[in-house]
């Protein structure tokens, strides 16, 4: 920080008067007027007021020495590099006074507390380098800095002179060798104890050196240090010598001094100049002090000073300016305690001062304001413009609120007014709307009540003959816009009366208005907008969604039905502006939007609707404008817009930032076709369509930051040496920051990216400057990010940043095979396991129901064998009877007998027989027991052939009929019925209910056998049914 001092006064009058000629003198130096003052302070990001240093760096950032750190600056952001407690990976000290930047890209510090420190931003690591001196560390201040073109560091030491660094050592040399014919005084002694305040290098090896004792001259290559002054050295004068701002120019060196104002030196001829600021005051000390010099240009010089802040030294006529002389700016940049200036690629000025830091950025307006002086006005100063048209002579202008129509005389620059007739019972304001030049050259000129021709040759306005229409409602028409059609025909709208067409021929009006009596007349007669396309129709616009056209071929109006509100169709649709392109469009600006209506189709159709959506600031269009390059330009109540057809999207210059008036109409283009006009009030403001179109230079795109799980990743080196950043599984949430490294048009800028492999498409990000990803897959991507100006253009390289994402160990195909293979094994062995142990079971299953069944076939056998027994006992004492009463029965009855057991004897060994043989067998049965019981008996079969061929357990039948004989009783008063018969796949075995009250040898297992038995035979088991009345068995056949 240089030192403050106050500055004297001398009450010599003359000291005034000479100062006030200078002040007259340093007029010369043009300042730019027009800036955007930027003071950088805690809310934009940057919290240090004490500000040492400024470097730009060849990949474009800002680099900000200061007490607190070092300062990254991209153009919107602020990153602050400090000390960190305990981390040798950061800075040994946080005041940094010098910088510089080595061809590598590496920035190099020079801290207060001595030592010099580089920081690689390609991996975010802190080199140190404690200033050693003979094998000891020493606190020694760095007072200059540089790296010069073979990447070799000087060091200037605080009354320690020149310092070379070796890096790969980390020891310093000194260099204070020298020979000087013109010193008074040993000069090497001078130079070992002098402070190098500031140091260029001029040629590669030559370094220029600024010090307390005068300019150095050393050369590296020989170590060769030599004094450059315009006289020997005399330290006990006031002398102009002592450095402490430099800046080479070509052959020329400016230097800047404490005390000494500023020195030119010329490198070739050896010759000295100095120019002081302050002449009254050459010989004080807080005078004339130049801190920063830059180039500004072949004639300027753009300087910093103590004692008069940030101004322009013009080098042709010698003469400085400064802001703290100008009234604009006088409060706005710092008068005093300016340190040093720089600027950047985009000519934006960076003074460093007592407060902190500061950008100033110098506009050119594209927008050129044109006053058009009135000799009376109505509104004060807010007389509007309403209309404009040029020609080669002349250029006609229509006012509002103010003295009506004017002509200016292009050669000769006259203005000529001319007022207007008012109706009577209207507003007693002269009003005029519209002005039109039609094919002829005529000049039409439309007021609120009349119509005119301006007659060029007698310089005259002429009242014509007005349309008959006025006579349908009292008072004016309210004339409101004109074009000509393409049969020369000139039409006029009005906002009370529909529309005029004018014959130029006749000089008669035909008359278009709203008659409720006629369906096919206009839906209105409000008329706020009026366009002729090429296909001789004629487009009209008005309220409540009023938008028809004029057929030639039917010569009537057709209505065209449009609603660019969604939401409501009846209201919202003013038609405010209206044109008719060269390209077959016709576009309609209303209250909420821009309509868009092809017209080269037999039935014109909406193509689209421009809204915000599209990029439209403020809704309401009033005047659209197609300009000689064919692009489509409109104007709302906020901003200069022009459609862009490619991407269908609406680019929007705010006028606030150019155009300080507010726009009052619509934009219109002139004759010639190369400039627009943004009419307001009091004048107008004219600019080049070409101008704002230009695209911006081929900008450099740069990512800014890459952050890995919300932490800074460094990845530069990596993709240097490998060729893609290799991220771990885990590390599949990353965030990239991008933006273009320019800081005067940064607000302006547009983004597009795209994660290659996982986005579709491109990402358009607005003015957004980040991208964030989260659980990416593993795989290969590539990170893609382009500019895009303000027209959606692409204006820059696209920056791809490969990157690999590792796949988690979980989903890679060598653990999914892995995992596979063993999942598969184990439900191998677990199947082989469950087969072995349900074998096993099976097994123990199969034996059981082995034993089981052999039980159950014993006990059927052995209810066979008490069946038979009980069986032929009652059958012998039958047979003994009939003997004795009818031997021929008796002897079929012993065939029956024999029968029954011949087929019991065969059916044995069998666990099934078929159905036809048990019922051959069980009718035998049956004729056996009539003969004892006789009509007490009956049996009724009822089963149909198809079930012949089905199985059954041999001799159930006889078990059951049996059965029931025994528990029933049988009597031919109350027969006992037994029927058989097949239902539902089952044989049924049902007899009536009438059990008797005493059963010999019962021993209730019949039925429980052969339950047991059919249980192992059949899917289907054996079911008993027993009622009040019968009982039932039923027997699946198998």
């Amino acid at each position: 920080m240089y030192m403050q001092k106050q500055k004297s006064r001398l009450p010599s009058i003359f000291y005034w008067l000479f100062s006030g000629l200078l002040l007259c003198a340093t007029t010369h130096a043009q300042l730019p007027r027009d800036l955007k003052i930027t003071n950088f302070d805690g809310s934009t990001g940057f919290y240090s007021r004490m500000v040492r240093c400024f470097l730009k760096d060849d990949q474009g950032f800002i680099w900000i020495g200061t007490a607190d750190g070092l300062y990254r600056y991209d153009g919107y952001t602020f990153r602050n590099y400090h000390k960190q407690p305990n981390d040798t990976n950061s800075l040994p000290d946080n005041n940094v006074l010098q910088l510089a930047a080595g061809k590598d890209g590496k920035i190099w510090m020079g801290l207060e507390k001595g030592g010099v420190s580089c920081f690689d931003p390609a991996t975010g690591t802190f080199h140190n380098y404690p200033v050693r001196i003979n094998g000891k560390t020493v606190p020694a201040v760095i007072s200059m800095l540089l790296v010069d073109h073979a990447s070799q560091v000087w060091v200037g030491l605080k009354q320690k002179g020149l310092w070379q660094l070796n890096t790969l050592t980390g020891t310093y040399t000194a260099y204070d060798r020298l020979t000087d014919p013109k010193r008074l005084m040993p000069d090497s002694k001078i130079f070992s104890s002098t402070t190098i305040s500031t140091a260029v290098e001029g040629d590669p090896g030559v370094l220029w050196l600024g010090t307390y004792y005068g300019l150095f001259r050393f050369t590296t290559a020989t170590k060769e240090l030599v004094p450059i002054r315009s006289q020997p050295l005399q330290t006990t004068v006031f002398r102009d010598d002592d450095f402490i701002s430099v800046a080479q120019d070509g052959n020329q060196l400016w230097l800047g001094s404490w005390a000494g104002g500023l020195s030119r030196y010329d490198i070739q001829t050896g010759q000295w100049k100095n120019y002081k600021v302050n002449y009254a005051e050459p010989k004080k000390y807080t005078t004339n002090i130049i801190s920063g010099i830059r180039v500004r240009s072949g004639k300027e010089l753009w300087i910093s000073s103590n004692d008069r802040g940030l101004g322009i030294f013009n080098k042709q006529t010698a003469q400085f300016s400064f802001y703290a002389d100008d009234p604009v700016h006088q409060n706005d940049i710092p008068a005093i305690l300016c340190y040093d200036v720089a600027t950047d690629k985009h000519n934006n000025i960076w003074l460093m001062h007592e407060w902190g830091l500061t950008r100033i950025q110098p506009r050119e307006s594209k927008f050129r304001f044109t006053e058009v002086p009135v000799s009376k006005t109505d509104n004060k100063q807010f007389y509007y413009i309403r209309d404009l048209v040029e020609d080669e002579e002349h250029i006609y202008v229509a006012t509002l609120l103010a003295d009506g129509f004017h002509v200016k005389n292009k050669r000769t620059g006259v203005d000529r007014h001319f007022p207007v007739k008012l109706m009577p019972g209207e507003e007693p304001f002269l009003s005029v709307f519209k002005i039109l030049k039609d094919s002829k050259g005529k000049v039409w000129v439309v007021s609120r009540d009349y119509i005119y021709q301006y007659d060029t040759q007698q310089e005259e306005l002429v009242l014509i003959d007005q349309p008959a229409g006025a006579q349908l409602r009292k008072g004016s028409n309210h004339y409101s816009d004109i074009t000509e059609d393409a049969k020369g025909n000139i039409w006029i709208t009005s906002t009370r009366n529909g529309v005029f067409r004018n014959d130029p021929i006749t000089g008669k009006y035909a008359h278009f208005y709203h008659d409720p009596k006629n369906k096919q007349s206009l839906t209105s007669n409000t008329i706020t907008a009026i366009t002729a396309d090429s296909y001789g129709r004629v487009w009209i616009g008005g309220p409540a969604g009023m938008l028809a056209f004029y057929d030639p071929q039917t010569q009537q109006f057709s209505g065209y039905a449009f609603y660019s509100s969604k939401n409501n169709a009846e209201a919202g649709n003013t038609i405010t502006a209206l044109l008719a392109d060269r390209n077959g469009m016709v576009w309609a600006g209303s209250d909420d939007g821009l309509i868009q209506i092809d017209i080269t189709k037999p039935a014109p159709a909406v193509v689209k609707v421009y809204s915000s959506q599209d990029g439209l600031r403020g809704d309401v269009v009033y005047a659209i404008r197609q300009d000689w390059n064919g692009t489509i330009w409109f104007t709302t109540n906020s901003s200069l817009c022009m459609v862009n057809q490619r991407t269908q999207r609406v680019n929007s210059l705010l006028l606030s930032n150019d155009v300080m008036k507010t726009v009052a109409d619509g934009i219109y283009l002139t004759v010639n076709g190369n400039k627009l006009q943004v009419l307001t009030y009091g004048g107008y403001y004219s600019f080049d369509p070409v101008s704002l179109r230009e695209k911006e230079k081929d900008s450099v795109i740069t990512i800014t930051s890459f952050r890995v799980k919300d932490k800074e990743y460094y990845y530069q080196q990596e993709l240097k040496e490998k060729g893609r950043v290799r991220l771990g599984a885990t590390e599949n949430m990353f965030t990239f920051e991008f933006t273009v490294l320019d800081f005067s048009q940064s607000d302006n800028r547009q983004y597009a990216y795209m994660l290659e492999g996982f986005d579709k498409d491109w990402v358009n990000a607005g003015s957004r400057r980040y991208a964030s990803y989260t659980n990416i897959p593993g795989g290969n991507y590539v990170f893609k990010v382009k500019s895009l100006d303000t027209y959606g253009d692409v204006n820059s390289s696209v920056v791809s940043i490969p990157l690999h994402v590792n796949v988690p160990f979980y989903k890679a195909w060598w653990f999914i095979l892995i995992v596979a293979v063993v999942i598969t094994s184990l439900l191998y062995v677990f199947y082989r396991f469950r087969i072995e142990k349900e074998r096993e079971i099976l097994q123990l299953q199969t034996k059981a129901q082995t034993l089981e069944k052999e039980k159950t076939q014993v006990q059927y056998e052995n209810l066979k064998q008490h069946l038979n027994p009980h069986f032929l006992f009652n059958s012998l004492t039958s047979l003994s009877s009939l003997i004795r009463i009818n031997q021929k029965l008796a002897g079929e009855f012993l065939d029956g007998m024999s029968r029954i057991y011949r087929y019991i004897l065969q059916s044995k060994d069998s666990e099934l027989v078929p159905l036809k043989d048990e019922i051959r067998f069980i009718q035998t049965f049956i004729s056996l027991q009539k003969t004892r019981f006789n009509e007490g008996l009956q049996v009724n079969l009822r089963i149909e052939e198809e079930y012949m061929h089905q199985k059954i357990v041999p001799v159930t039948l006889q078990n059951l009929i049996e059965n029931a004989i025994k528990h029933n009783i049988v009597d031919e008063e109350t027969p006992l019925v037994i029927a058989l018969f097949v239902e539902d796949g089952y044989l049924l075995v049902k007899n009536n209910l009438q059990k008797k009250s005493f059963v010999d040898t019962s021993n209730k297992q019949g039925l429980d056998n052969l339950l047991s038995l059919y249980k192992y035979l059949s899917d289907r088991p054996m079911l008993i049914e027993e009622d009040e009345h019968h009982f039932t068995v039923k027997i699946p056949l198998i």
